[in-house]
């Protein structure tokens, strides 16, 4: 079996060499193409189509945005069997996403920067959107991926147009608008594991100017782990979500109103379960010092109490733009309603040494944005704005600790955040090809916050905390259009995230209180380029990122030195990053044509000192691999209305480290690995397809997550091989 992998690695490898001079262009392209080229239609011998984004507020070339980013078409979600948020991952360089550990929702880091929370009011370091409209709690970015035009990814701190809290980055997903047109649209896929997933869309003409869409989608698997305690399969999805849309166009007024629902029903992902002393070194046998349990090996669940996440979530939003001759205003209008109920067996025992039975969040947001734009082929143009956000979010934990000497814990927080933000981005042209571009945004939060408790570690306690922090955040960019083909830009952007407060398991004093704000100063250069008649497309940057009082999870120390039971958020001090980012498509025959993305990153702690006598300076990162390079060929074979394809994704990936603080004993790292996925199958020139699939193709073992615990540790790796067959079909 060794061998056989061995000898797929090395084809891969071979494959590699052999396209890597064609692919340097993948990039920007491919990074919509790639996540959107990849599956769409033949390859044309006259090249590569635009790539139409949003990423600053108006319809741009993805190559001449001065922005490092990724846009994944439909086509490409569809094909790359992208049904999860965390899946996005794999075509975004620099980006992880990790869901499974109890959070209710997603955790992202991107070039390094993130959370690594699992707390419910954690606001996450790349913001993300739904047209525009910031989806801020945790537990309501779980359900928007069907029937989308596109998703677009933009990798830095977002200090002016996407403000909040964006110091990583910031994900939009653009939804399908109705065009006025009659058409419907659907996939069906079944998979092993009990997998099936069904999206389906129409959309019709009202009127004259007046269109609706309605579309949905199921996804379900009955699970590919096995509780061996309660005798049940564990580690399975059951999502669902709906959504309706209507267009209204009467000369210069443009109306998008939108409305939807999405939910999840999940058992949780298990994990492999070590037995630690209370140093964190391994115990020999592997059990648990303190009641002798030695697990189940392999990530089957030994756990006595059931994992699951109950998430719903409910939206309305409204998008309009009205032209006023000159000047363009455009209105952002949303509400959510976000909950989610989960309970925990996080020491995967029977015996009840650390569970959480409940972990409830409640959560209603609304937010409002007016913006006032000039015309993008100004000599001086222009986007002035101001942001209005407001959320209730209620929490309540209990925690069953009760085997090792503790009475059954419950906490509760309150948290009201109220945010106002005005800002302004310019562009001026200054001919030969030179424009420069800077912005401002001065951002204002509050937030209160009320800790109860009537039994915990310390006791009862009821504590009212409140806090205020304005910050101003802005963006420079010197852009060279070198000819009609080829941009170079330098530019430095700031980003920021209010402080928080832990909602962790408290056992100490300190806890109850509030972390400050972060930071993040980027300094990026890039070029973007499209050769070769459009037969090659990339984009290449560089950046430096100052990172400052980094929130992140950790038991956190007193003053005496001596750490917390459990888990808080606390500020890590500063940190560097650098690195190198690819993304490109080449279209190299009529038939053969390869998506590319890859990064190379750097980043360690320059000071962070934990307790008294620890300093984690020179540290890595974690969730931070040193490279990781994804390669997507696409062959296509011209067959009677329409054509064969096989299209295969190579990954390599370096050595990461998963999990927030290093951990002595380096459980926490993955080695460098390969994984290939791949698609097989026929397309009608009538927008019908069949196609097979498999996921990890030669079953990797991948660890994507390191916890550790009160005498046990926790390991938390990708699920085994996938496969399955997707039908597609458009009317």
């Amino acid at each position: 079996m060794r061998k056989s992998q061995n000898l797929v690695q090395l084809a891969s490898a071979g494959l590699l060499l052999a396209v890597i001079p064609a692919e340097i262009a993948h990039a920007q392209a491919s990074a919509p193409q790639s996540a959107g080229g990849t599956g769409t239609a033949a390859p044309a011998s006259d090249g590569l189509g635009e790539i139409v984004v949003t990423a600053q507020k108006r319809s741009q070339d993805i190559q001449k945005v001065p922005i490092a980013m990724t846009a994944i078409s439909r086509d490409t979600l569809t094909q790359k069997g992208v049904t999860q948020v965390s899946d996005i991952a794999k075509y975004v360089p620099g980006l992880d996403i990790f869901m499974g550990d109890g959070t209710g929702g997603p955790e992202f880091h991107l070039r390094g920067v993130g959370s690594g929370s699992f707390n419910k009011n954690t606001t996450s370091t790349v913001a993300v959107y739904l047209d525009e409209l910031v989806l801020d709690t945790i537990v309501a970015q779980t359900g928007q991926l069907y029937d989308l035009e596109r998703v677009e990814v933009l990798n830095g701190p977002q200090g002016t147009l996407y403000g909040k809290n964006s110091t990583g980055g910031a994900i939009n997903f653009v939804t399908r608008r109705p065009d006025g047109t009659t058409e419907a649209n659907g996939s069906f896929t079944v998979g092993n594991f009990g997998e099936y997933d069904i999206v389906g869309g129409a959309q019709i003409a009202l009127a004259d100017g007046l269109s609706v869409r309605i579309s949905g989608n199921r996804n379900y698997s009955s699970g590919y782990g096995y509780n061996t305690t309660e005798f049940h399969k564990t580690n399975g999805t059951d999502d669902y979500g709906a959504r309706i849309g209507v267009v209204y166009k009467n000369g210069p007024l443009n109306l998008y109103l939108k409305a939807y629902t999405d939910g999840i029903n999940n058992t949780l992902q298990d994990f492999e379960l070590l037995g630690v002393n209370t140093n964190g070194s391994p115990r020999p046998d592997n059990s648990n010092p303190f009641n002798g349990y030695i697990p189940v090996p392999g990530i089957d669940n030994n756990g006595g109490t059931g994992n699951f996440i109950h998430n719903r979530n409910y939206g309305v939003t409204l998008n309009g733009d009205l032209d006023l001759g000159y000047l363009t205003l455009t209105s952002i209008t949303g509400y959510v309603d976000a909950s989610s109920r989960v309970s925990l067996d996080t020491d995967g025992q029977p015996a009840a040494q650390g569970n959480v039975p409940a972990s409830n969040v409640f959560a209603k947001q609304f937010s409002q944005e007016l913006r006032l734009s000039s015309p993008s082929t100004s000599t001086f143009s222009w986007i002035g704005g101001l942001n209005f956000f407001h959320k209730n979010l209620r929490t309540f934990n209990i925690y069953d600790l009760t085997a090792i000497g503790y009475p059954l814990i419950n906490q509760a927080l309150t948290e009201e955040t109220t945010s106002y933000a005005g800002f302004v981005d310019g562009t001026i042209r200054f001919g030969g090809g030179f424009s420069a571009t800077g912005g401002v945004r001065l951002t204002s939060d509050n937030k209160n916050g009320i800790y109860y408790s009537t039994q915990s570690a310390i006791g009862p306690y009821n504590k009212f905390l409140k806090n205020h922090w304005t910050e101003p955040t802005w963006r420079a960019i010197l852009n060279y259009q070198i000819n009609p083909a080829t941009m170079a830009y330098v530019s430095y952007s700031r980003g920021y995230r209010a402080g928080a407060y832990n909602n962790g398991f408290v056992t100490k004093t300190i806890q109850l209180s509030s972390v400050n704000p972060e930071f993040v100063d980027n300094y990026e250069g890039g070029i973007k380029a499209t050769l070769f008649d459009h037969k090659l497309r990339f984009a290449l940057d560089g950046f430096y990122m100052q990172f400052r009082n980094e929130q992140l999870d950790a038991a956190p120390a007193v003053p005496a030195g001596t750490p917390s039971l459990c888990c808080t958020t606390i500020n890590a001090g500063r940190s560097r990053i650098f690195g190198a980012e690819l993304n490109g498509s080449a279209l190299l025959t009529d038939r053969f044509s390869v998506n590319f993305e890859g990064n190379v990153l750097n980043a360690k702690f320059q000071n962070f000192q934990y307790s008294t006598t620890v300093n984690y300076a020179g540290a890595d990162l974690g969730y931070a691999p040193k490279y990781k390079v994804v390669i997507s060929p696409e062959y296509h074979l011209p067959a009677g209305t329409g054509y064969f394809f096989l299209a295969p994704d190579f990954t390599f990936s370096g050595e990461s480290r998963l999990s927030t603080t290093p951990n002595t004993y380096k459980l926490d790292i993955q080695k460098p690995y390969q994984m290939i996925d791949g698609q097989f199958g026929y397309r009608w020139g009538n927008g019908f397809s069949v196609f097979a699939w498999m996921k990890d193709i030669t079953d990797k073992r991948v660890l994507t997550r390191f916890t550790g615990g009160y005498g046990y540790d926790e390991l938390f790796y990708t699920p085994p091989r996938t496969f399955g067959v997707t039908v597609t079909g458009r009317y």
